[in-house]
């Protein structure tokens, strides 16, 4: 999920409530799915058309919105320079996705 503003975005309470609104929506379109990730990873664009992406690898699958808000946020707040000219575009995403009834096998099964 990313969106691009036909304005700049300034107020870092602002991007960071965006930030939340569009991890809820990724958690969602997971669990509609049945589907978990084990990656979550954020997109940033400057007004100057600079883009970064910064992403987290997590130790088990989540679909859970309150887990993907808060590594998404984590990543926004400890990894994003956010400034004064703001940004364009927002995207949260999530990658190595599994079916949520993936399991294991034995290996001699």
């Amino acid at each position: 999920n990313e969106v691009t503003y036909p304005f700049d975005l300034v107020d870092p309470d602002g991007i960071e409530a965006e930030v939340r609104r569009l991890a809820r929506s990724v958690a969602r379109r997971l669990r509609d799915s049945s589907l978990l990730c084990r990656t979550v990873r954020i997109k940033i664009r400057y007004p100057d058309f600079r883009t970064v992406t910064r992403q987290v690898r997590l130790g088990v699958g989540i679909d859970s919105e309150g887990l993907i808000e808060t590594v998404a946020v984590y990543l926004l707040r400890e990894r994003v320079a956010l400034d004064e000219q703001g940004v364009r575009l927002i995207g949260v995403g999530a990658a190595h996705l599994a079916e949520t009834t993936a399991r294991q096998l034995p290996l001699f099964e």
